[in-house]
């Protein structure tokens, strides 16, 4: 697995990749990282739901997967410890990211899913209804009276992230601006890495 052209199916034997279900091309890497969601969907209606990205420029190579079977048979995988996580991010990007979970295994993967999956369990949700409830009200009410034209992207995208600081960080509107310009130029600094 990894770097090898070959791939372990949902029955557990490995096989090699048959050639039309790998591109060997760096642009097609590079429109992947560009955007993973849309080169994944891409490369599963050219290749199929199990295709390889690879390209003699670059030692990463990207395995793609798709379906209830494939997706069954990683998780598998990952539970009887034949795929692990952790060595699967370059490194500058876990030092950059820290443990998260993408790049733990066992007992800290398991309980810090634990504990995301509690966030959003239907009580814990029912707390955040009027949170979001005000926000989004006291948004809506500032753009009307605005009036003119006014950028509902922009407006929506501050909107969301004032929501996520004062539900997950207990953040007041009066501090999103500050933490919002400071989180944009990380996420720049990333995409220009």
């Amino acid at each position: 697995m990894g770097n090898e052209a070959s791939t372990v199916h949902a029955d557990g034997a490995a096989t090699d990749l048959p050639a039309s279900q790998r591109a060997m091309n760096i642009l097609k890497m590079i429109e992947f990282s560009k955007d993973p969601r849309a080169g994944m969907l891409e490369s599963r209606d050219q290749y199929g739901d199990l295709f390889l990205l690879e390209s003699h420029l670059v030692s990463e190579k990207i395995a793609g997967f798709c379906g209830p079977e494939l997706l069954a048979a990683f998780d598998d995988k990952l539970q009887d410890g034949s795929i692990v996580r952790e060595g699967a991010f370059p490194s500058g990007i876990v030092a950059l990211l820290g443990a998260i979970m993408p790049t733990i295994d066992g007992e800290e993967h398991h309980a810090r899913k634990a504990a995301a999956l509690e966030a959003f369990t239907p009580a814990r949700l029912d707390l955040y209804a009027p949170l979001i409830r005000e926000i989004v009200q006291a948004e809506h009410a500032s753009w009307a009276a605005r009036g003119g034209a006014i950028s509902l992207a922009c407006l929506t995208r501050e909107m969301v992230f004032r929501i996520f600081l004062k539900v997950l960080y207990g953040v007041e509107r009066h501090d999103a601006n500050k933490f919002r310009v400071l989180l944009d130029d990380f996420i720049a600094s990333i995409r220009r890495s």
